[in-house]
């Protein structure tokens, strides 16, 4: 049945990422109609061209490096569709990719805005010695 066929994947994530600060990454599973298939039951695993990257599951879970990451989406619980918890830790463009291993060929490519730096800490005056507050 076409309309359960997973033939590609979405990924949605806010504007700006920032280096070092996991980024919600949501994966959808689409049909060839651009529909969710909320029958999704396939695993995918994900690669980046920081391979540096981490990724969770779950918000604040344990972050695996991107390389050896993968997830089965489950159908009760995902309904085509999962937030993952992705940090990039090299400040460039970078691309996610998203496979599932089962569906020959089956490989999504995405850009992902400019990673930027990581604020670094405001400077603080140096008050003279001695001080008193």
């Amino acid at each position: 049945d076409a309309a359960t066929q997973v033939t590609h994947f979405a990924v949605l994530t806010r504007g700006v990422v920032i280096s070092g600060q996991a980024t919600p990454v949501v994966l959808v599973a689409l049909n060839a109609s651009n529909q969710v298939v909320p029958s999704y039951a396939g695993t995918v695993t994900f690669s980046s061209s920081d391979t540096a990257a981490t990724a969770s599951a779950t918000s604040g879970g344990t972050q695996t490096a991107l390389s050896t990451f993968s997830y089965t989406f489950d159908p009760t619980t995902d309904n085509g569709k999962h937030t993952f918890y992705v940090t990039f830790n090299t400040a460039k463009l970078q691309t996610l990719s998203v496979t599932d291993g089962a569906a020959t060929g089956m490989v999504d490519v995405f850009v992902i805005s400019l990673v930027k730096p990581s604020p670094v800490a405001e400077s603080f005056p140096v008050l003279p010695t001695p001080f008193t507050i």
